[in-house]
């Protein structure tokens, strides 16, 4: 049977800071491509957000939340068509999303499908925080833009009928394209003139008392065209690894990550970290207190990571690793490297260069 997600699997919201290159730049492809059938030049918006076209094909890319909504203005300001939020929203596809996107193609049934989309919609890049409900024979999503600076209100009606798109082209991915919203919520007033919102072939609420995609609950209880448990759980595993590393790289402990691997070789203290990230000592102890972290134990995790790194990919000796991770030699780095994961430097390497079972004679 497939494993319900983890509840801890929670929004990491403007904590993770708005300049921290941690989401895939990939998301912003659906924009493009509408805006090239459009005739419309995307040079310059890219370089609003110091991109080049090739980088929003590479999945190694990686934008702040501050660039993507430089970005969306910046397409709000190239097009003032009505409904163009709600029709990029339907570029979107499950494979958009990468693993995130996979996994709920493959979960058992739509209501898992959605609880799995609620708890782990950081992988997302969210620009809005959504949570799942059931009233009655109704299935309700609620879209909340997040409390980012200055996202005025056309950016804030942006964000949820572009969400209003997504989910309607996600779902119909999942369950098949006869799916069709009920009705769409927004907690705005309406548009002079067209609203757009029509092509979604059902019922806009305007004022409303919160911005909601609204269908029938009927379809929660029926089986996503590719169902597959097995699939599910393997990749239900690879989200929480991409979740954690995510975590890892989010809010002032990620600061403090990046300073500590860009200083790996000479290794800095809590008072040096503190001057660099413009914070006292004291504050940056509390702040890092109240994510669960310490200063000591993301040191010894960098160094860690950076030392199994050489050694399972490098044949670099230890005394060059101690070097490299910051100790004056290789007794010392062997001693720490046994501290931090049970085992010698030597069995470790030892460790990931054994053949596994099976292997041994193949070439």
């Amino acid at each position: 049977m497939e494993p319900d997600p983890p509840p801890t699997a929670d929004l990491l919201g403007p904590a993770a800071g708005l300049r921290q290159r941690i989401y895939p730049a990939i998301k912003f492809a659906p924009f493009v491509e509408i805006l090239h059938e459009a005739g419309v030049t995307v040079a310059p918006l890219l370089s609003d957000v110091q991109l080049i076209e090739a980088d929003i094909h590479d999945p190694e890319t990686r934008v702040s939340i501050d660039q993507v909504l430089t970005f969306h203005r910046g397409v709000m300001d190239l097009t003032a068509e009505p409904g163009f939020a709600y029709r990029a929203g339907l570029r979107f596809h499950v494979t958009t999303y990468g693993m995130y996107g996979l996994a709920m193609l493959c979960s058992v049934d739509f209501r898992r499908v959605l609880r799995f989309a609620e708890q782990y919609h950081q992988l997302a890049t969210p620009l809005a925080a959504i949570a799942f409900r059931e009233e009655g024979a109704r299935a309700i999503w609620r879209i909340d833009p997040l409390p980012y600076p200055d996202t005025e209100e056309p950016l804030r009606r942006f964000i949820v009928e572009l969400q209003c798109g997504i989910h309607t082209s996600l779902i119909r991915d999942i369950m098949g394209p006869d799916f069709a919203p009920s009705a769409i919520h927004l907690a705005f007033q309406p548009p002079l003139g067209p609203c757009g919102l029509e092509e979604a072939g059902c019922k806009v609420v305007y004022g409303a008392p919160e911005n909601a995609f609204v269908f029938d609950g009927a379809w929660l209880g029926r089986r996503p065209r590719l169902a597959s448990a097995a699939s599910a759980a393997q990749l239900l595993r690879l989200c929480d690894e991409q979740l954690a590393d995510l975590r890892r790289r989010a809010g002032t402990a990620g600061r403090v990550r990046a300073l500590l691997l860009a200083n790996l070789a000479h290794p800095i203290g809590l008072q040096e970290a503190a001057r660099r990230l413009n914070v006292g000592a004291r504050t940056l102890r509390r702040q890092l207190g109240a994510e669960g972290a310490t200063f000591s134990d993301l040191r010894d995790e960098v160094r860690s990571q950076a030392a199994t790194k050489y050694l399972r990919d490098t044949r670099l000796t230890l005394d060059d690793i101690a070097t490299l991770t910051g100790f004056s030699d290789a007794a010392g780095f062997s001693h720490a490297y046994r501290r931090w994961t049970a085992r010698s430097p030597g069995e470790a390497r030892a460790g990931f260069h054994r053949r596994p079972p099976g292997e041994v004679g193949r070439k």
